[in-house]
Order: C-alpha cells, then sequence, then structure tokens
C-alpha cells in the first residue's frame, strides 16, 4: 500500500480495527503485527510511518512484495505463544483476526503484555462466537478457528493477561445464508457505506468481530 490518503482512510475505518483512530501514525514508532497473514495490515501500518515487524507461522507469496517495496521484517515460524522478542521491545502490538487460531490465547496475550512497552497500546480483533452466520446455523465462520467469544469473555481475556481496557466495539455482517455469493460480494462490490449500514442493523452481540484497545499500564 503506498497511497497515503487510502491507508489514513481504511486505517479508520470499522472493518480494519480503526486502528489508527488509537495508534498515533508515522513518527517510526515499532509496531508488531501479530499473525500478519499475507501481509495487509503490516505494508498499511508501514506506509502509515510505522517501523513495522510483522510474524506469523505460516509465509505467504506476498511477503516477497512486501519486501521488495518496503521495510517491513517479515519473519515466518513464530508463535504468538513464544516470541523472540526482548521484554519491552514494541511501542504498539496489532493483532488482527489471529487470536482464534491460537493454542494458548491467555500465554499469548501475556507474550503480548511482555514485549509491549509500559503505556502501549494492544488492538485486537477477533470473530465474535455470538455472530448472526453461527447464531443461525450453529457453525463456525472459519472451521479452522480454535477459540471464539463474546464481547464479555474477550474484555476478560485481555484483562486477566495485565491489561486496561480503554475502548471496545464490534463490527461486521455475515448473513446465515448464501455465504459464498456473500464473500464474492463483499470483497468485489461493496463499499465501506454498505458495510456500515449493514453492521449497524445488527445488535452488537450478533455482528462479526470484536475489537478491543487496550494499554499496558504504565508510563510510555
Amino acid at each position: 500500500m503506498t497511497d497515503y490518503r487510502f491507508v489514513q482512510e481504511s486505517g479508520r475505518h470499522g472493518m480494519h480495527a480503526r486502528m489508527l483512530d488509537y495508534v498515533d501514525p508515522g513518527n517510526g514508532k515499532k509496531v508488531l503485527e501479530l499473525g500478519c497473514g499475507p501481509g495487509k495490515y503490516a505494508a498499511l501500518l508501514h506506509t502509515a510511518g510505522f517501523d513495522v515487524e510483522a510474524v506469523d507461522p505460516h509465509e505467504f507469496d506476498t511477503w516477497e512484495r512486501i519486501r521488495a517495496s518496503t521495510s517491513v521484517r517479515l519473519t515466518s515460524e513464530v508463535y504468538a505463544e513464544n516470541l523472540p522478542y526482548g521484554d519491552a521491545s514494541f511501542d504498539h502490538v496489532t493483532c488482527l483476526s489471529a487470536l482464534l487460531y491460537f493454542q494458548d490465547p491467555f500465554g499469548g496475550l501475556s507474550q503480548m503484555y511482555r514485549v509491549l512497552r509500559p503505556g502501549g497500546l494492544l488492538v485486537l480483533r477477533t470473530v465474535n462466537s455470538g455472530n448472526l452466520y453461527t447464531a443461525r446455523t450453529g457453525k463456525k465462520l472459519d472451521p479452522a478457528s480454535k477459540q471464539l467469544y463474546r464481547m464479555e469473555e474477550l474484555i476478560s481475556l485481555v484483562e486477566s493477561a495485565g491489561f486496561a481496557v480503554e475502548d471496545s466495539f464490534a463490527y461486521g455482517f455475515w448473513p446465515p445464508f448464501l455465504s459464498g455469493l456473500w464473500w464474492y460480494l463483499s470483497c468485489v462490490w461493496m463499499n465501506n457505506r454498505w458495510e456500515d449500514r449493514l453492521s449497524n442493523m445488527l445488535r452488537p452481540e450478533h455482528r462479526v468481530n470484536n475489537i478491543v484497545i487496550a494499554r499496558k499500564p504504565g508510563a510510555s
């Protein structure tokens, strides 16, 4: 991502956890993007002005393009429960849609707490166990997911790892039928306004994702 205006708009949208509303863009602050997958958010954070370390258990074909055009450091075979970084190494940590795959969620959050500097922020997004699709069908949105939480359960988990939760909200719509068609529409045709309208139609407890913003106590 090289379009700074686009990055600013995307990074402040509910679909992307409104992360740039919470972590101040720029200034070269160090961010760990945990469970980065193909690297979309690592690239976004880089364009927003952060010094980005991005890790995932798996390597993706898209990483070579990101490496070629940015200074993002992408590392595979890294698991949240055993982060290879010293204490207080990062100004912020983002974890967007990876928590549901953790073998040990509390252990992973404890590691995030350890590598964050005092006063640093965690931006955490994960699938809501009460989302409309699951509530109506009894099926997981992603069959590979291991851990899903309602908002109150997620907040309790984050606080149990030592964080102070500063904000939380739910976002997203997924219908309990025609999932393949919906995936196509949402990826190709749906704009942010329609995503917002559909999300707002639902009670928060039935939206797709729960987002928690939490701080490691102490002076920044």
